[in-house]
């Protein structure tokens, strides 16, 4: 991954946990629904998300989204522990 890459929001870590923990492909609105996060924020994130090539969005109606490895490489970053163990104790995964 070159040059430096900005923080996260809270928002874009949210979402982000989300998809780290659930290890597949998923709507805008479920992701918004797991992360605790209004529809319209989710989108905003995953689209900021997107340009940074943290996360990819299919092209099927509805759109899926999935993690890419850098995007799983910057959530597994210590400073973004408690969106990653909060996202997997909510999933029942220790």
């Amino acid at each position: 991954m070159g040059g430096i890459l900005m923080a996260l929001t809270e928002s874009q870590a949210k979402v982000l946990g989300v998809m780290q923990a659930l290890g597949k492909h998923e709507t805008a609105t479920a992701l918004a629904l797991l992360s605790g996060l209004t529809s319209p924020t989710a989108r905003t994130a995953l689209r900021m998300l997107e340009t940074r090539g943290l996360v990819a969005s299919g092209t099927t109606v509805p759109t899926f989204w999935r993690i890419t490895d850098t995007g799983r490489s910057v959530i597994g970053r210590p400073v973004y522990r408690e969106f990653r163990d909060r996202q997997r104790l909510a999933n029942g995964k220790p």
